[in-house]
């Protein structure tokens, strides 16, 4: 009787790389996915908190730099949602809940010095809530 040996990780992944570090049920548990994606959110909020609040100098024509302001943060506020997301259940969600909202608060504070005139501002604040509030109303729509 012959035992199957388990297949060889190096060699799985020569054969399809992209396979390999994919999502697998068999292999991944839900922990381990779910510390991921909070290790990838919290380095897109960091990233994208820095970049935001110090715009880079470099980008002088006004339209560009709005842009650069309302793709950031969109990619923050989104990484926030995955964030609160991937914490519901956790203990202490209400202080987890405060220093999100508060970082949010501190990020639209921080990039409002960049912005001139009120379109601008509500494009970036508008910016700011819309991934929070599709997070929210997806929730909402599954009950």
């Amino acid at each position: 009787m012959e035992s199957s040996a388990p297949p060889d990780p190096e060699e799985e992944m020569k054969k399809d790389v992209v396979k390999y570090f994919s999502f697998q049920p068999k292999r991944d548990s839900a922990s381990d996915v779910r510390n991921a994606l909070l290790v990838v959110a919290a380095l897109v909020a960091t990233v994208t908190f820095d970049k935001g609040t110090d715009v880079p100098g470099t980008i002088e024509n006004n339209t560009a730099k709005m842009v650069f302001v309302v793709a950031n943060t969109i990619a923050f506020s989104a990484s926030v949602s995955v964030i609160e997301f991937l914490t519901q259940g956790f203990p202490l969600k209400r202080e987890t809940q405060i220093s999100l909202f508060s970082v949010c608060f501190a990020y639209g504070a921080g990039v409002g010095t960049h912005v001139k005139g009120n379109r601008e501002l509500v494009l970036l604040y508008g910016s700011i809530i819309a991934p929070l509030l599709i997070s929210k109303l997806s929730n909402y729509l599954k009950k």
